[in-house]
């Protein structure tokens, strides 16, 4: 009961009308009251300053947090708008394509396509606009002696030039075996 009454007491100084009205179910605080010896203070054993506090109603409404999820939201419809959206699913797809090289031989690619199970953009689309990426966060060994590896081999091409088609490729010397190709060095 002390614990109801302190609480109508000190909102009846914030609001005049609410230390009339009863409020069924509140008790005397209970066991956890009891424990922690509250004692109830009528509003007018305060001081004036006190009270005046008490009725002073400050204006903090979120204005901060407000601007954030607008700007999160508008940021988030430009990307579903723009950006690609990924499978759905939770294994990864096997996506498969004929491309034209240089040569003019068709060649069957395929590569594995990530799938997102919570419907959005792809895993290229969210590195790009700024996810987390864990071979661009540290050095990655396997990664750097592949990087090490691919440009060796690119020192070591030149062009592959094919004179009936007026056209020049970088390939390496042995890709480039072909009569009607020869294979001169240097960068393209």
């Amino acid at each position: 009961k002390q614990w109801y009454q302190r609480r109508v007491a000190i909102t009846a100084g914030i609001d005049e009308g609410m230390a009339d009205t009863e409020i069924d179910g509140l008790g005397d605080g209970g066991v956890i009251g009891e424990l922690l010896d509250r004692e109830m203070v009528d509003v007018n054993e305060l001081s004036e300053h006190v009270r005046q506090q008490l009725k002073v109603k400050y204006d903090n409404r979120p204005y901060f947090t407000t601007w954030i999820m607008f700007v999160h939201t508008v940021i988030m419809i430009i990307t579903l708008a723009t950006q690609p959206f990924a499978p759905v699913g939770f294994k990864d797809q096997v996506k498969k394509s004929q491309i034209s090289k240089p040569n003019l031989a068709y060649e069957t690619v395929g590569y594995n396509q990530s799938t997102n199970f919570w419907i959005g953009p792809d895993f290229q689309s969210l590195i790009h606009l700024g996810a987390k990426y864990s071979p661009c966060m540290r050095k990655d060994k396997i990664y750097y002696e592949s990087i090490a590896s691919d440009a060796t081999k690119e020192d070591a091409s030149g062009c592959c030039y094919r004179g009936d088609l007026n056209a020049c490729w970088q390939s390496q010397k042995d890709a480039c075996a072909s009569d009607f190709a020869k294979f001169m060095e240097g960068k393209v």
